[in-house]
C-alpha cells in the first residue's frame, strides 16, 4: 500500500531514526509528567487550564478571583483528560511512523505496525498509571489507561491518513 516506504535509501533511515528518537523522547515527557507529585501536577494542570480558559474568555481577568478559581476547578478535569488523550495520540503517531519505517516491517501488512503501536501505547499507559501509584499524592486510574489507549488509536488513524495522503501525492507525481 505504501510503496514509497519500501524504497531503501538514506532518507528512510534518517526518517526512521528521527521518529524513533522522537518516540523515546515523548515517552520520557509523559513519564516526567507522571513523576510529578500531586501538588506539582495540580499547579501545572491549573496553569494549563487557566491558559485555555483565557483563550476562550477574554474577560477572565475581570472576574473576581473566586470566580476565576471556580472556572479553573470546573474545567481542570476536562483539560487533564484531553491532555491524556492528546499525549498518547502524539505518542502513537510517532511510534507508528517509526515502526513503518523500520526495515523489518517492509515485508508484512502495513496495518501490523498500527496494531503494535496501539498495543505498545496501551501497555505504556498501564505501566505509567502503575508508576503513579508510587508518586506522592498520585493514583493510577484504569479510566486514564482507557483514555490514553483511545488517544493512541486516534493517533494511529491520523498517521495512516497522513501516510496515505503523502503516498498518493508522491505516486501522482511519478
Amino acid at each position: 500500500m505504501f510503496d514509497i516506504i519500501k524504497e531503501n535509501n538514506s532518507q528512510k533511515t534518517i526518517a526512521f531514526a528521527v521518529f524513533l528518537v522522537l518516540t523515546v523522547l515523548w515517552m520520557g515527557v509523559i513519564f516526567g509528567f507522571s513523576a510529578n507529585n500531586a501538588e506539582d501536577s495540580t499547579i501545572q494542570s491549573n496553569a494549563v487550564t487557566e491558559f485555555v480558559i483565557r483563550i476562550f474568555n477574554s474577560d477572565f481577568d475581570l472576574l473576581p478571583e473566586t470566580e476565576q478559581e471556580s472556572l479553573i476547578e470546573q474545567y481542570d478535569g476536562i483539560i487533564r483528560k484531553i491532555a491524556h488523550f492528546a499525549s498518547y495520540a502524539i505518542l502513537a503517531y510517532l511510534m507508528y511512523h517509526a515502526l513503518v519505517l523500520a526495515s523489518f516491517f517492509h515485508y508484512i501488512n502495513i496495518h501490523v505496525p498500527a496494531a503494535i503501536s496501539v498495543v505498545l501505547c496501551a501497555v505504556f499507559a498501564a505501566t505509567d498509571e502503575y508508576h503513579q501509584t508510587f508518586v506522592d499524592g498520585r493514583a493510577g486510574r484504569f479510566t486514564d489507561v482507557l483514555i490514553d489507549t483511545s488517544g493512541a488509536l486516534c493517533g494511529v488513524l491520523l498517521a495512516i491518513v497522513v501516510l496515505s495522503t503523502v503516498t498518493a501525492i508522491v505516486n501522482k507525481r511519478k
